[in-house]
């Protein structure tokens, strides 16, 4: 697979994108900021450039954005990866002359400017012009009661073809040690592609000292916890879905 580092590409209008979160439809974002809250995870201040309810938790390295689902699906119904550029423009020309899958783009000077559009195994990209909320600093954040996060998982049933879009993204493609994934990376964003005909559906994933320690937390949430092998990717040990049916994965912390 060629892999390249990106280190020296030409400057495009797809250039320098800023990771911003993985954006999530909620049933009620109330609810679903107090779930990651009692995992461990700390809420971010949001601005207003949203008009409907949407909120952020973190923990330092995984930033998820709790969307309002009616608002959310006006765009997309898939949970997008959503990053920021200052010119938007630019990059909707480039994306329409490449041929990439629009699916929506708003240009106009006195609106929020953002564009919508298809990647593989069912992923979407959101580029927004502007943060939708405030960065933490550093002595705020923390690990979750989770663990450690070692990134988003994005199944695919392509390797090669998956990591050369997001390459073509212009981010740091990189292998691991495992043969049948590969990392991409970005500002402040940690993704594992991993080749998976079983999974569809993005996920996150946890390295845990003791995940045992966990079941009563889980058990207080009404978490099933998943253990079949089928269910496990990247040697992970347990599996959970939350309410708004993000997978979350957790492995031993080797």
């Amino acid at each position: 697979m060629q892999l390249a580092e990106n280190l020296t590409s030409a400057i495009t209008p797809i250039s320098n994108l800023r990771f911003l979160e993985y954006s999530i439809p909620v049933e009620n974002v109330l609810h679903s900021l107090e779930f990651f809250q009692a995992l461990g995870f700390t809420s971010l201040i949001t601005n207003d450039i949203r008009s409907y309810p949407y909120a952020v938790v973190t923990d330092g390295r995984c930033f998820l954005g709790l969307h309002q689902r009616e608002a959310f699906t006006q765009l997309a119904q898939q949970p997008r990866f959503s990053f920021v550029h200052d010119d938007i423009a630019p990059i909707v020309r480039y994306l329409n002359d490449h041929k990439y899958q629009l699916i929506n783009s708003h240009l106009d000077e006195d609106a929020f400017q953002q564009t919508v559009f298809h990647g593989p195994n069912d992923a979407v990209i959101n580029i927004l012009a502007a943060r939708s909320f405030s960065l933490p600093s550093k002595d705020n954040c923390k690990d979750s009661l989770l663990g450690h996060f070692s990134g988003f998982v994005l199944p695919t049933n392509a390797l090669e073809s998956s990591a050369k879009f997001w390459e073509s993204l212009e981010l740091l493609v990189m292998p691991t040690i495992d043969e049948q994934a590969v990392s991409i990376s970005a500002n402040r964003l940690n993704m594992l592609l991993v080749e998976n005909s079983v999974h569809r559906l993005p996920g996150l994933l946890f390295e845990h000292p003791s995940p045992e320690t966990l079941f009563p937390l889980f058990a207080r949430l009404g978490l099933t916890l998943e253990v079949s092998e089928q269910d496990m990717i990247l040697g992970s040990d347990y599996r959970f879905r939350a309410d708004d049916g993000l997978y979350v994965w957790i492995k031993q912390l080797a």
